[in-house]
């Protein structure tokens, strides 16, 4: 094994299983997008011209010399003879920085590495196998060292193959997976911080959230807030990982807005009077919606007919960003809501996302954290 590989995992050791956090260290994250091939193939454009917001692409095309945005014959052309990878790739990193400063307040730096090597893509996707599962009811820190340290050995190996250095107290890897069906999802405790990505995914705020789930933000490791037992998982998670000693750092509804909050049940019984009576006080509808959706039949959208059907306890759009919900633009809570998903409930204006730190509930750097989508 290479001599950088050896220090790579003996810092994984010190950062993950010893508690020590440094007040002096640098925190200024630095996020690798590992790009499979010659960069961006047709596929992952075409998602992502899909999934972008259309001004914002319109005017970053109008700056470079396309005037009639992504139907400018120029840039079609681009697109048609295979050509349109650089243009786009500088797009998703301008939006990918907007995104995380608007969300998180974070100015990261941002590297595109482009591998073509087959061995060592599938070398650095081995970073994302770590078994969640296993995790869980392992038995002591050994074992939880046993298996992470195990088959992901490999990615740090291909990883030092293609130049690509790490300080894992702050750097992120980013793998670009692009196949749509694979998902979006993190793994923050491997050797790494590692997220892989869906084409969809690198445009819009989505990618922030999943890099809040490997400490973007000052190291915290923040989990799923889009339904309880999701976020119980990694809550549990959590406290096996660390001996005890911290759960998520985030708050599940604290609000009380999302109609699958345990305080809201009783066995198996949904206490449905209490729970409305709590969202006419607070101002909200169901599952954290506007209450001017909630009130307007016109306005439709998959957490608000759930309700309506009789689903209690579904996905909640999530906590807004301040305790009142002001009239649009809406702001929620990005760890329950990327904004895509759920935009039919916020009207035309949208949705802007925000990461909500509690400031007395802090996991740290020096916890082990869980696996998050």
């Amino acid at each position: 094994m290479k001599k950088s590989v050896l220090i790579v995992l003996s810092l994984f050791f010190v950062i993950f299983l010893v508690p020590i956090i440094s007040a002096e260290q640098d925190t200024t994250p630095r996020i690798v997008y590992i790009l499979p091939g010659d960069g961006l193939d047709a596929g992952t454009i075409d998602s992502m011209l899909s999934s972008a917001d259309p001004v914002e692409l319109g005017d970053f095309l109008e700056a470079k010399g396309f005037s009639e945005g992504k139907n400018d014959p120029s840039f079609q052309s681009l697109l048609s003879e295979g050509k349109a990878s650089p243009l786009m790739e500088e797009f998703m990193v301008a939006n990918q920085r907007l995104n995380i400063m608007q969300s998180t307040g974070v100015n990261p730096s941002i590297e595109l590495v482009k591998v073509k090597d087959e061995e060592s893509l599938e070398g650095i996707h081995s970073l994302l196998t770590v078994n969640f599962m296993k995790l869980l009811f392992a038995a002591g820190k050994e074992e939880i060292a046993s298996i992470i340290g195990g088959e992901p050995i490999r990615g740090l190996e291909a990883l030092d193959r293609e130049g690509v250095t790490l300080d894992p107290g702050k750097d992120m890897i980013v793998y670009v997976n692009n196949d749509e069906q694979r998902g979006s999802f993190a793994k923050p405790y491997g050797p790494v911080k590692i997220a892989s990505l869906m084409p969809s995914s690198l445009v819009g705020p989505r990618a922030a959230h999943e890099l809040l789930h490997i400490g973007l933000v000052e190291g915290v490791i923040y989990c799923d807030t889009y339904e309880y037992t999701t976020w119980k998982s990694e809550d549990i998670l959590w406290l096996a990982l660390s001996e005890g000693k911290a759960g998520c750092p985030n708050e599940f509804d604290p609000l009380g807005c999302a109609s699958d909050n345990p305080r809201w049940w009783k066995n198996a019984w949904f206490k449905k009077e209490e729970y409305e009576a709590h969202l006419e006080e607070i101002g909200l509808g169901p599952n954290c919606i506007p209450l001017e959706c909630w009130e307007d039949e016109d306005c439709v959208c998959e957490p608000k007919n759930n309700y309506i059907e009789g689903f209690a306890g579904t996905k909640t759009v999530g906590n807004p960003c301040e305790p009142e919900d002001p009239h649009p633009p809406y702001c929620r809570d990005i760890m329950a809501s990327s904004g895509a998903e759920d935009i039919g409930c916020f009207g035309d204006d949208g949705l802007r996302v925000e990461v909500i730190k509690d400031e007395g509930n802090s996991n740290g750097a020096s916890s082990s954290p869980s696996q998050s989508r």
